[in-house]
């Protein structure tokens, strides 16, 4: 299984993103390319324990069954809504935010997993590191496919 912590996996992501360019055009979805950047790196801030949000009423009836489905499947499905806590509505800087992910990606692979917060997820609930390394992924594989990458 492919994971944020594993070195070439990681390092396959880091080139990803910096293929991406201003110029990166969505072959579905609403965001921009920075926008899409900006969105990605605040579920990682969460996962790390450095960015809170407040649990929702869907995630509470629905987070813990919905998460099982997700990391079965191994995907996101098209036009998804986003959790409104992770909207990016305002534009932003493509190189900033483009740096700003890469950092975060190597944070990611200097720290290991060890950085995994204990708190819940938001939506899903309780999360393993296996859990919360699976869906991280996933998440950042989606996005990267919505843009062509």
């Amino acid at each position: 299984m492919q994971s944020i912590f594993n070195k070439a996996n990681n390092l396959v992501l880091i080139e990803m993103v910096k293929n991406l360019s201003p110029e990166t055009q969505a072959l579905w979805g609403k965001m921009s390319i920075s926008q899409m950047l900006a969105h990605v790196y605040q579920p990682l801030l969460v996962m790390k324990g450095d960015k809170k949000i407040k649990f929702t009423f869907l995630g509470i009836l629905m987070g813990k069954r919905l998460k099982k489905k997700k990391l079965q499947e191994r995907g996101f499905g098209k036009n998804l809504p986003t959790h409104t806590q992770f909207r990016v509505f305002d534009p932003k800087q493509f190189y900033l935010e483009q740096q700003k992910l890469i950092d975060m990606l190597i944070i990611l692979l200097e720290k290991e997993p060890s950085i995994i917060t204990k708190d819940k997820h938001p939506f899903f609930g309780h999360m393993s590191i296996q859990e919360w390394d699976d869906m991280m992924y996933i998440h950042l594989n989606h996005h990267f496919n919505q843009f062509g990458v």
